[in-house]
């Protein structure tokens, strides 16, 4: 990731990687900003957060802030829209028709958000980023006199935009990207001491679904073959594996085996 003078050009080279290439984005004065927004939010998890006004007319302030806060571990940049107009109606379209109660919803904007987190205070001389994070950022409108949506209708609206498989709505603006998620101490299981019971023990503390055609199987594998104790991450992956709907072949191939169907 390359950054350049922000604070002076607000010009901005960002390098993200998504799936297994590198896309590039430069980000330039005219449509890259940072500032506060919205007098009302709510906020969405890694990629999403939700803004609302009621009754309240208003665009998405597009100026920029001459000096960025040197005591802001976040900082954010801005740029809009994040989908365009005939995609922005449609979006509006397929939310008024989830729920009678969505009506109230009658117009929204998005933009993009980058988050971006400092190591130490901005200078001239250096400017050290340690995370990049791309989000987006709805600002939903309701009908005059309506007061704030309910939860459970922010939830289908957050549900509709975002994939809870790889993202995460952010309850309120990203000031930090520390966590309170304390990972899990990776463990060896005593197969070649237990067998099959120890397999059988951490299926059932982790949910891998072996069945007892499974444990004997990799009780046997990794007792006469490995030769190892496996561990807790090796085990999840192989439940992965193992899964019924993870293995498409099962359904849409021909299994041959040694030649042979």
């Amino acid at each position: 990731i390359l950054i350049g003078k922000i604070w002076c050009f607000k010009r901005i080279l960002l390098v993200e990687l998504v799936g297994y290439g590198v896309q590039f984005a430069i980000l330039v004065k005219d449509w890259v900003h940072q500032r506060e927004v919205f007098p009302w939010r709510v906020g969405l998890k890694r990629s999403l957060e939700l803004w609302f006004l009621g009754g309240v007319s208003c665009s998405i302030n597009e100026e920029s802030e001459e000096i960025l806060n040197p005591t802001e571990k976040v900082i954010h940049f801005y740029r809009v829209p994040l989908i365009q107009e005939n995609a922005i109606a449609e979006l509006l379209k397929s939310v008024q028709k989830k729920k009678k109660e969505s009506n109230q919803i009658v117009g929204l904007k998005t933009e993009q958000c980058f988050n971006i987190r400092l190591n130490s205070e901005l200078s001239q001389q250096k400017l050290s980023v340690s995370r990049l994070e791309r989000s987006r950022q709805y600002l939903l409108y309701l009908e005059p006199g309506r007061n704030a949506l309910q939860s459970h209708l922010i939830d289908e609206f957050a549900a509709m935009v975002h994939d809870r498989m790889t993202e995460c709505v952010y309850a309120r603006k990203l000031t930090s990207f520390e966590t309170s998620v304390v990972l899990e101490e990776v463990r060896f299981m005593p197969v070649l001491e237990r067998g099959c019971a120890a397999l059988e023990e951490i299926n059932a503390e982790m949910g891998l679904a072996f069945d007892e055609q499974d444990s004997q199987y990799y009780a046997r594998l990794f007792m006469d073959d490995i030769k190892r104790n496996p561990s807790t991450v090796e085990l999840f992956d192989i439940a992965q594996s193992n899964s019924e709907h993870s293995r498409h072949w099962f359904f849409t191939g021909k299994l041959l085996l040694m030649g042979s169907p």
